[in-house]
């Protein structure tokens, strides 16, 4: 199972040490989001892009950004997504390079996976939330 799973462990002398667990499991096949950075961009109204790594574990061994399919899963009409490099990529983890961009502030849905034939590679397909900032208001830097 996948998830919190609550366990009990039992003490056969003495039944008053038994004792609930709850352990939060992974499925080790499913790749998985590292990090990203920069971690949010402003938005472009002109329709501008920006560099952005994503570390994804168990994305699989990739030297050609060409192989990566690269797609918008909510906001399409204002957001663009493109696969550019591969910084990095082992066994267990890979540094995508993408380009990102936003016409209108707010939070997009994207995703990324190391083939298009998500029969073969569909554990390894990620969906990351990315965060493109209002260019007009004022925050710390």
């Amino acid at each position: 199972a996948v998830g919190n799973v609550n366990a009990t462990i039992f003490n056969s002398l003495r039944p008053d040490l038994d004792v609930n667990a709850t352990f939060f499991c992974v499925d080790t096949n499913l790749a998985t989001v590292e990090y990203q950075f920069p971690p949010t961009l402003e938005a472009d109204p002109a329709g501008g892009v920006s560099e952005v790594e994503v570390a994804i574990n168990r994305f699989g061994l990739l030297d050609n950004p060409a192989d990566v399919v690269a797609e918008i899963v909510a906001g399409a009409d204002n957001a663009s997504i493109t696969a550019t490099g591969i910084i990095y990529s082992d066994a267990d983890l890979t540094i995508v390079l993408i380009e990102l961009g936003a016409i209108a502030f707010g939070s997009y849905t994207f995703s990324l996976a190391p083939c298009d034939n998500l029969a073969i590679c569909g554990a390894q397909k990620i969906q990351f939330d990315y965060t493109f900032e209002d260019p007009n208001q004022a925050r710390v830097a």
